[in-house]
């Protein structure tokens, strides 16, 4: 991922995602990192990334929450 100095486009698009799927309770993101309440981390981190919005520092909670998303749509299909 690029970094830009907004990512508004991006958060919309993780918002509408997160907000058309029922979310597991968990996931492992790598492993060694397992999210236990995902709802919780989902609504965390889209609330950081609107709040800092492209700020560079916070890059990273938005590098998850499209990670969750790409790990998610593998698990769909």
């Amino acid at each position: 991922m690029t970094p830009k100095a907004d990512w508004t486009a991006d958060i919309e698009q993780l918002e509408q995602y997160f907000s058309s799927i029922e979310l597991p309770e968990s996931l492992e993101l790598a492993p060694f990192a397992t999210i236990t309440d995902l709802q919780r981390f989902v609504k965390a981190h889209l609330s950081t990334v609107r709040r800092q919005n492209g700020k560079r520092v916070f890059l990273p909670y938005l590098e998850r929450l499209v990670r969750v998303a790409e790990l998610l749509k593998k698990m769909d299909s």
